[in-house]
């Protein structure tokens, strides 16, 4: 904050992972094992790796705390799609922290491969994590 001219604007992006969930016209039980999986890379990379999965939406609270004015902030998502760039961001994530799932006992290594595997499939669709933007300005000089 301390960077910015008085009256200037700064801008932070953050993802916030609530709303990663699938397809509902997938079948329950692929469902119920994705949800599972997902639970799991999360609770894994907030555990392991310091990674808040939500604090995209803390983000505008911090740039207040900071000194910032008039914060202000939207999300945005897309659709992340089997076989597309989110499903191969996802899978590579998941193949990543696969062990350590299996390991801590967060879900059954048939299970993540199950999900890896889906990550290719074009019937996988999923809501992608929120892009929470926030933006404030320092206070200007009076």
């Amino acid at each position: 904050v301390r960077a910015l001219k008085p009256g200037g604007c700064l801008i932070a992006e953050e993802l916030d992972f609530q709303s990663l969930a699938v397809d509902p016209r997938l079948d329950a039980g692929t469902r119920s094992v994705f949800s599972t999986v997902a639970e799991a890379h999360l609770a894994i990379l907030s555990a392991q790796h310091g990674f808040d999965p939500f604090y995209g939406r803390r983000i505008a609270g911090d740039l207040t705390a900071a000194g910032l004015v008039d914060v202000q902030t939207e999300g945005r998502t897309s659709m992340w799609h089997g076989g597309g760039q989110g499903g191969r961001v996802l899978k590579l994530t998941l193949v990543q922290l696969r062990e350590s799932i299996v390991a801590a006992g967060l879900a059954a290594s048939a299970d993540v491969d199950e999900i890896i595997n889906l990550c290719d499939e074009p019937q996988l669709s999923l809501v992608a994590p929120v892009t929470m933007a926030a933006w404030g300005h320092r206070p200007a000089v009076r």
